[in-house]
This record gives C-alpha cells, sequence and structure tokens, in this order.
C-alpha cells in the first residue's frame, strides 16, 4: 500500500509540472545558459598543464609581493658588502662670540661621522642577506606550488562540470526520444494520456537539469578564466601519479618554512651584534681663529665613540627578533602538520574512488542491461512507463556515478601530486 501510494504522488507531482507549464515550453529544448560577455573555455590540446600553470602564475595577484622579496634581498646584499655599518652623515659647527664679549673669536669645524661595524656584526649581515635570498627563491616556488593547486582544482572542476552537462543533455535526449515513442503509441491507442503526460513531464524535467548544468559549466569556466587568463584549457588528462609514498624535505612549503626559521635566526644574531648601538668615527677639518688673534689655525680631528653598557635597552631589542624566531619554528611545525594531514587525506580519498570507481562500473553495466530488457518489456505492454521511468532513471544515475568517480580519480591523482610536493 505504501509503495502505491508513493507511486501516485511521484506521477501526480509529475502531473502537475506538465498540468501549468506551456506546451511550447514542455516541448522546446533549451540551449546552454551563457551570458552575453561570457567566453567558452574550449580544450586546446597542444596546451600543456604546465604552460598553464606558466599563466596563471604570472596572472597572480601575490606576484607582486615575489618582487619585493627580491628588491629586499638585493638591497640587504649591498648593505652586507659595506665597510660601514649605516648611514654616514656630516656634521658642521661653528662657534663665535660676535654676540657677546665680540673678541673676534672663530671657530669653523666639519666631520664624515663612520658608522663601524661591530664585531662579527658584517658577517652576521652577510648570513641575512642570503638567509633573504633564500626566501625569495622559495617564496617563488612555494607561489608556483599553490597556484598549481589552485589550477588542478579549477581544471577539474571544469571536466567535473563539463560531464554533469553530457549527462544531463544524454538523460534529455532519452527522454525525448521515449515521450516521441510513447506519443507514437499513443496515436495508435496503444497507451492511454496519462502515460503521455508523464513522459511529457520527464523529458521536462530532464530539460531543467540542462539549464542548471549549464550554469554550473558558466561558473566553472569564469573561474577558470579569472585564474589563468586562458580561453582554452588543456586536455583532461590525468597526471602520473607520483611514485613517492611520504613527504620528502624537498617539498616547496617545507622548503619555504625552513627558509624563514634560518632568516630570523639570522635576524636575530645580526640583533644581538647591533643592538647596543653602533661605534663611530668622526673624521673632520677644523678652523679656528683665537680671541684677540689675527691668523687662523687649522687641524684634523679624529674621534672614535664607543657605546657602552644599556643591557636592558639591548635585551628588549633582541627579544623582538627572538619573538620572530620562535614564531618562524612554531610556523614551520604547523607546516609539517598540515602536509602530513593533507597528504594521507589524499592518499586515504584516492584508495576510497579507485575502490568505488570498480563498483560503479559493475553497477552500470548491469543496470544498462535491466533497462534494455525493461524497455522490450514496455514495447510488449509486460511493463508500465512507470517502473520503465525508475529503470531510466537508476540508469543514467548509474552512468552518471560513474563518469564523475572516473573524473574524480583523475582529480584525486592531482591531488596526491599536490600534497606530496610535485608541480606539473
Amino acid at each position: 500500500m505504501f509503495c502505491r501510494w508513493r507511486r501516485c504522488a511521484w506521477c501526480a507531482s509529475l502531473l502537475v509540472v506538465v498540468a501549468t507549464a506551456p506546451v511550447n515550453e514542455i516541448l522546446a529544448s533549451p540551449q546552454p545558459l551563457l551570458m552575453d560577455d561570457h567566453v567558452a573555455v574550449e580544450e586546446d590540446v597542444s596546451l600543456t598543464l604546465n604552460a598553464a600553470l606558466t599563466e596563471a602564475v604570472a596572472n597572480y595577484p601575490e606576484m607582486v609581493v615575489l618582487d619585493a622579496r627580491l628588491r629586499q634581498a638585493n638591497a640587504w646584499q649591498r648593505r652586507s658588502r659595506s665597510w660601514i655599518a649605516d648611514t654616514p652623515a656630516i656634521s658642521l659647527r661653528y662657534t663665535s662670540d660676535r654676540w657677546q664679549q665680540d673678541e673676534r673669536l672663530t671657530e669653523y669645524e666639519a666631520g664624515l661621522e663612520l658608522p663601524l661595524w661591530r664585531w662579527g656584526g658584517r658577517h652576521a649581515a652577510k648570513s641575512l642577506a642570503t638567509s633573504f635570498s633564500t626566501v625569495s627563491t622559495t617564496a617563488t616556488v612555494l607561489l608556483n606550488w599553490r597556484v598549481a593547486g589552485f589550477l588542478r582544482e579549477s581544471l577539474w572542476d571544469l571536466a567535473a562540470a563539463e560531464d554533469d552537462l553530457a549527462a544531463a543533455q544524454r538523460e534529455a535526449e532519452l527522454a525525448g526520444k521515449l515521450r516521441a515513442a510513447v506519443e507514437q503509441r499513443y496515436q495508435h491507442g496503444d497507451v492511454s494520456r496519462s502515460d503521455v503526460m508523464l513522459a511529457e513531464a520527464s523529458h521536462l524535467s530532464a530539460e531543467y537539469k540542462v539549464i542548471g548544468a549549464s550554469s554550473m559549466l558558466v561558473d566553472a569556466q569564469r573561474r577558470f578564466i579569472q585564474l589563468t587568463s586562458l580561453s582554452h584549457h588543456p586536455p583532461f588528462k590525468a597526471e602520473d601519479k607520483c611514485v613517492r609514498t611520504e613527504l620528502s624535505p624537498e617539498h616547496p612549503a617545507l622548503l619555504h618554512a625552513e627558509a624563514e626559521v634560518r632568516r630570523a635566526a639570522a635576524e636575530l644574531e645580526l640583533m644581538r651584534k647591533t643592538a647596543g648601538g653602533q661605534p663611530k668615527l668622526l673624521l673632520g677639518p677644523r678652523r679656528e681663529r683665537p680671541a684677540m688673534g689675527d691668523q687662523f689655525e687649522e687641524s684634523i680631528g679624529i674621534t672614535l665613540t664607543l657605546p657602552v653598557g644599556g643591557a636592558a635597552h639591548r635585551s628588549t631589542q633582541v627579544s623582538v627578533a627572538d619573538r620572530a624566531l620562535a614564531d618562524a619554528q612554531a610556523s614551520r611545525a604547523h607546516v609539517v602538520r598540515d602536509l602530513a594531514a593533507a597528504f594521507h587525506e589524499a592518499e586515504h580519498e584516492l584508495a576510497v574512488v579507485e575502490q568505488s570507481l570498480v563498483l560503479a562500473v559493475q553497477v552500470s553495466d548491469l543496470n544498462a542491461e535491466q533497462f534494455a530488457l525493461a524497455q522490450r518489456a514496455y514495447e510488449q505492454g509486460e511493463l508500465d512507463l512507470f517502473d520503465l521511468l525508475k529503470l531510466q532513471d537508476a540508469v543514467l544515475s548509474a552512468q552518471a556515478e560513474k563518469r564523475l568517480l572516473e573524473t574524480e580519480r583523475k582529480r584525486q591523482i592531482a591531488r596526491y601530486n599536490q600534497a606530496l610536493g610535485e608541480l606539473p
């Protein structure tokens, strides 16, 4: 009784759809949902995933950060090669008593102040400059790896959207053929009018799915264009699965995290060498005329200034760099954890998809065979249309699931490679 009630309710809902929809809306085939300014992304067999990655990286906003990192590294290289520790300064001094006793006392003094490196300070600056160069290099590789992940996901989103649209169009095509066959049988008096309405409702429902799948494809194409600025995509070809089964120290994220730790350590060392201030050497001529004198006397002076003490002040500056090093070390530990979790997740998901795909192929083949038998039974009047439509839905669902898993397997291989740090 319950099954009969569900069957009647399902039929009634389809009949309501047909009854409330105009005839021309039922019979018309919907066109793919495209905006006037949308550019469809077509396949280009000559375009490789690596070439698409190059375009995506060049189009990525963080490229300006890479340029800034490189300029920073170059600036520190120039500073570490300098013989002075900081910016030199010129000092000028003039002394006169013309506004007091006016005994013609006059002094002119000029000097060039040169900050000097502390012992080991220049070596620490060179180490920091090297670490900045390493950070700049690893940041470039890291950006390529991150964008590769975005590109892989976008590409397989595009593939899944095209599969969904193809499945929806196939369903609409089958529903249209069935509707035409039922109408023909109705004209010969073999079936009732309710079968015709049921077939028309099934066709209309399938065409609505085409509209929805077209909209999803447009969204996937726009995301791909935004990421790569390309109007073509590489073939949907599965990547070769990486033979490694564990994370490598050469992983781009690990290399960059380690480089950041070394940079922070180099900054701490430099701060320890410079926090107390730099020695300063002042060189300059002096020209003076004593009070009541007539002749100027000229001399050259050398002044050396050495900072002393100030441990309380130095410790506050050093503590800032020490905290930055601790943050970098903690960030590296988080990166290791996150990468390990992502790899195990990718490994697990790939195994699940591969096992599911084997079963999906078997289910699809079995449902297809059952549907072929059901079609012949319906043509001979041994099966009603409602049961035939249920079998048709099962066949289409099984085929769509198989295609979905085939695409998902390719996506999971890409994720597996991505998790291991492999670039296309």
